[in-house]
């Protein structure tokens, strides 16, 4: 009965924290800040500019082929790390863990570190032909 009892109180604390790791999962460039995001998508556009010899790519130049390229890339990196990431949250946090400043707090750990520009080249890269075709 105890370890009914403190699974059940468990699950309800760590509940709404799994449903911000489950979103990540999910959709982890629409669970990034907005700054985390266009951070990601500037260092897209600028390695997809240096690809292009120089030629500036702005994201209105962009399809939207390439668009859905690059988020899914972008998604499919940060889930890559997500294992990762956490447990640099963890080990790091100190106090008790709200599920807004554990989404915060990933998506500020997920973008930095050298992996931002990770998940950018590695997007830039899967889109370097929808591009072409789009210029």
């Amino acid at each position: 009965m105890g370890n009914l009892a403190n699974n059940f109180i468990s699950g309800a604390a760590l509940g709404p924290v799994g449903k911000v790791i489950e979103k990540f999962a999910k959709n982890a460039s629409g669970s990034l800040a907005p700054a985390d995001k266009k951070r990601i998508w500037d260092l897209v556009l600028k390695e997809l500019s240096r690809q292009a010899k120089g030629k500036t790519i702005h994201i209105g130049s962009i399809n939207n082929r390439a668009q859905a390229l690059i988020e899914k890339t972008i998604n499919d990196q940060i889930a890559k790390q997500l294992d990762n990431v956490l447990d640099v949250v963890y080990d790091n946090w100190k106090g008790p863990m709200s599920p807004q400043a554990l989404q915060k707090k990933v998506s500020e750990t997920v973008t930095s570190g050298g992996r931002d520009k990770k998940i950018a080249a590695e997007a830039a890269k899967a889109a370097k032909n929808a591009v072409k075709e789009a210029a």
